[in-house]
């Protein structure tokens, strides 16, 4: 009998997006340090790998078959220049924009079923515009585009995310969470400093905002089990 593969000592937990844009819209910076993306041999998954939370690596994943193994990916700069995704077969002289899709074998990783409680803490902001505030101030430091996860579960829409603060920071990961009082799907937000305030919004175009992107899951974190 063939040896089956050693498994390697990370382990993947793989978390379903809404869209293939959501797995673009995490994966796009302006320069071009943008995420590659993953596509597991044999298995019609595009991939962008997360999160590390011990000896566990967030995949988030979407169903796609793929028209080529490049995606060019048009950030919505305005109402006419909106949010759009399409496979291509080349890249164009200036490259933004494009992803690349890394064909991997990820069969050497062990598929994680879920994480405890021991593995990330949960901690409610009761306030999204302060969950909102708080993603802020972290993308001014890290000098980057923050993002934030919304999803549905049970009847409710929560946005959240990772290790907000700093100064609480430890061994183990935080995801701090709100309950949204909207059902939004939209691909951003716009935040107001002065007002403390936020709505959703499909384009970045008003200089007047601070944006922050929304990747939104279709399954809420395996681990969420709020109190």
């Amino acid at each position: 009998m063939p040896k089956s593969k050693p498994k390697q000592g990370k382990s993947i937990l793989y978390v379903k997006v809404a869209s293939l844009a959501d797995i673009c819209r995490y994966a796009f910076s302006f320069d071009f340090a943008s995420k590659s993306l993953l596509m597991p041999n044999g298995d019609n998954k595009i991939i962008a790998l997360g999160e590390c939370i011990g000896d566990t690596t967030i995949a988030y994943y979407v169903h796609a078959q793929p028209g080529s193994k490049i995606l060019h990916y048009t950030f919505p700069s305005s109402a006419d220049n909106r949010e759009k995704v399409a496979f291509a077969e080349r890249m164009d002289d200036q490259g933004r924009g494009y992803l690349r899709i890394i064909s991997l074998d990820l069969s050497h990783f062990t598929r994680a079923r879920s994480l405890g409680k021991d593995d990330v803490s949960l901690v409610e902001i009761r306030l999204p515009e302060d969950m909102m505030a708080a993603a802020i101030k972290k993308a001014i430091r890290e000098e980057n585009f923050m993002h934030l996860y919304s999803f549905e579960y049970g009847e409710k829409r929560y946005l959240c995310g990772f290790d907000l603060f700093d100064e609480l920071a430890d061994d183990r990961k935080t995801l701090y969470y709100s309950v949204l009082g909207s059902r939004s799907t939209a691909g951003f937000a716009r935040y107001k400093y002065l007002d403390n305030t936020f709505d959703f919004t499909d384009t970045v175009e008003e200089h007047s905002y601070i944006y922050v992107k929304i990747i939104n899951l279709a399954e809420p974190f395996q681990f969420f089990k709020p109190a």
